[in-house]
This record gives structure tokens, C-alpha cells and sequence, in this order.
């Protein structure tokens, strides 16, 4: 009945206070470290902020040249098409109009 633990019996008031004491010196380092932070996002922001951007310009311009050889090569396929189309259109002759013309072929030249 009477049997003692070793481990030294703490009220919860009195823990309660030494975990305060730690969270509030943990804080305190925090606000410390984040006012350090602070002045170092400061010193190093505009420099970040040039490469950043200077990155984001060349990202861009990659992307516009990517883009504009997108569309010149959409192009060149548009033509070679169009050029199949074409040497088809003058090899075939329709009976139903004269025989030198094809008017489906016109109309896809223009």
C-alpha cells in the first residue's frame, strides 16, 4: 500500500510552469532568428528579385521562340499540303465540267 515510486512526483502546476518557461524561451529565440531572417530576406530580396525576374524574362523568350517555331512549322506543313493538293488537283480532270478545269482545286488555292 505504502510503496514509493522512484521517479520523483511533480504537481501538474509546477511542470506546467517549467514547459511554459521552455515554450516562452523557444518563442523568444524564434522572434529572435525571424528578426535575423528578416534583415537577411532584406539584403538578399533584390538581388533574388533580379533573378527571378531576369529568369522569368528568359523563360519567356524561350517560350516565344518555342511558339513562333511551333507556328513556322505549322506552316510548312500547311503548305506541303497544300502543294499535295494542288499537284493532285492539276493531275485529275472531272468529266462533268470542261476538261481543262477543275473548280475544286480553285477554290482551295484561294
Amino acid at each position: 500500500m505504502g510503496r514509493r515510486s522512484s521517479v520523483p512526483q511533480f504537481s501538474s502546476v509546477f511542470v506546467f510552469d517549467l514547459c511554459r518557461r521552455d515554450v516562452v524561451k523557444i518563442e523568444e529565440k524564434r522572434e529572435k532568428d525571424r528578426g535575423n531572417d528578416d534583415e537577411k530576406r532584406k539584403k538578399t530580396g533584390a538581388i533574388c528579385e533580379a533573378i527571378v525576374s531576369s529568369n522569368t524574362e528568359h523563360e519567356e523568350q524561350e517560350e516565344e521562340e518555342k511558339r513562333d517555331m511551333m507556328i513556322k512549322k505549322q506552316k510548312e506543313r500547311i503548305k506541303k499540303k497544300q502543294k499535295g493538293k494542288q499537284t493532285d488537283c492539276a493531275i485529275r480532270k472531272m468529266p462533268i465540267f470542261p476538261p481543262h478545269t477543275d473548280y475544286s482545286c480553285q477554290a482551295e488555292e484561294d
